[in-house]
């Protein structure tokens, strides 16, 4: 989106649990040039679904309905059942189609329209994805597959079907869902069934009008695994594409009626968010002790360290993004890298507001100001985003706590080359512990 509160009015508390979703700031076009292999495995089933369907009603003579057809609510229907039950490709469905793919194959240089390409053609260029995108796939699926074969390989075997129980759902959003769930492992020579529970993000029923949320699952999959050696981020375990039929008769092809390809992130299960947390302390009418700020203070920088060290910009951090490794409350993990990118700059705004910093160029200064934001609504127990954006804004960032109120200014200066590094908190916290 390209919408920049400026004013205290921009924050509206009728939809404060909605700001998330209203006022994110994040440059996700999936129009662009860059081609990444995962995400093109996807697209590309996702385009052979597309004209499978449009093809299969153009050979019984159904009409694919026009754009203006469609719900004008949304401007692309992944689907519509028309009176007999038939599922329905609609126009700008098939249009949006042809964009991708008209993208991808100018990357590889072919100038015939997708639709124009053999089946030879289309498995050739669908095993140069599948060979840089093995995480996504199913183990003893070659370089030779198709993707008949992996649609296949897909209904035969469900990795969160066979391997996971479901304990609850922990959360939900546009993506998708949040399961608790424990991994059955049968050991050798071991008659009990043994439990680990992990947290397992669901993006269902992924299509062409959802690539700006699949661009994001898949960039927080790669960067987690990236960075999950450290004991201050979420930990990744695995990541896989699985096919979810209503048939078992289904035919093996991408553009069944009844498949719809999933996508699945197996990661540590953490404890509540810094934001729950705090919401509970201000219930009870009570505040973090300053030496409990300091510690949190302390493993966030830890953590920033090591990712920008490791080239990585968070450019999300906020409370509910950062959670406590248990309820011990003293183990803080970073999670949710849907809008990090690798590199030591980005220049456009991305984030959360209020959380997200001024300057127009994203730097990992720019995360160290997500920092100074958050321990400054924890320390003062902030409740609403109206209240904690207009102490900002009046510059009114008292704490009572000495050690917060000379680091917190110095982390929320609006000229990022005056704001600190985490490495130089860190060494400004040595002497406070």
């Amino acid at each position: 989106m390209n919408f920049t509160p400026k004013r205290i009015k921009d924050y509206d508390l009728e939809i404060d649990d909605n700001l998330d979703k209203f006022l994110r700031i994040a440059d996700v076009s999936t129009r662009g040039t860059e081609i990444i292999p995962e995400y093109n495995l996807i697209i590309w089933l996702l385009l052979e679904k597309t004209f499978k369907q449009y093809n299969d009603l153009s050979s019984k003579g159904i009409a694919c309905p026009e754009e203006d057809q469609v719900d004008s609510k949304k401007s692309y229907q992944a689907s519509k059942e028309d009176k007999t039950g038939r599922q329905e490709c609609s126009k700008a469905e098939l249009t949006l189609a042809k964009e991708y793919a008209e993208q991808i194959l100018k990357h590889f240089g072919i100038k015939v329209p997708f639709d124009k390409l053999t089946q030879s053609e289309k498995d050739n260029l669908f095993q140069q994805f599948s060979a840089s995108s093995k995480l996504l796939l199913p183990d003893g699926l070659n370089g030779k597959a198709s993707t008949i074969d992996l649609c296949e390989a897909l209904r035969k075997h469900s990795k969160y079907r066979e391997e996971f129980r479901v304990n609850s759902l922990i959360g939900k959003g546009s993506f998708g869902e949040v399961f608790a769930a424990e991994l059955r492992k049968k050991e050798p020579q071991v008659f009990e069934e043994c439990y680990s529970i992990f947290a397992i993000k669901r993006m269902p029923e992924l299509s062409l009008d959802k690539t700006a949320d699949i661009r994001m699952i898949l960039n927080e999959s790669s960067i987690l695994k990236k960075l999950s050696g450290h004991p201050g981020i979420v930990k990744f375990y695995d990541s896989w594409l699985a096919l979810d039929s209503a048939s078992d008769t289904a035919q093996a092809y991408p553009g069944s009626p009844n498949d719809s390809f999933i996508f699945y992130l197996q990661m540590e299960l953490c404890g509540v968010t810094l934001h729950q947390w705090k919401t509970k302390l201000t219930d009870k009418k009570e505040k973090p002790e300053e030496a409990h700020c300091i510690m949190i203070l302390k493993q966030i920088t830890e953590a920033l360290q090591w990712i920008h060290d490791n080239n990585v910009l968070h450019l999300d951090l906020n409370p509910k993004n950062i959670f406590w490794k248990d309820d011990r409350f003293q183990s803080i993990k970073i999670g949710d890298f849907g809008l990090a990118v690798e590199g030591k700059s980005l220049k456009n705004r991305r984030g959360t507001p209020p959380y997200c910093a001024p300057e127009d160029t994203m730097t990992e200064k720019s995360d160290m100001y997500s920092v100074g934001v958050s321990l400054f609504e924890i320390a003062e127990a902030i409740i609403t985003r109206l209240e904690l954006a207009s102490r900002l804004e009046k510059w009114d960032l008292s704490t009572g706590m000495p050690a917060l109120d000379l680091t917190i200014p110095k982390l929320l200066d609006k000229n990022p080359e005056r704001r600190p590094k985490a490495a130089e908190i860190l060494a400004t916290l040595t002497s406070l512990i």
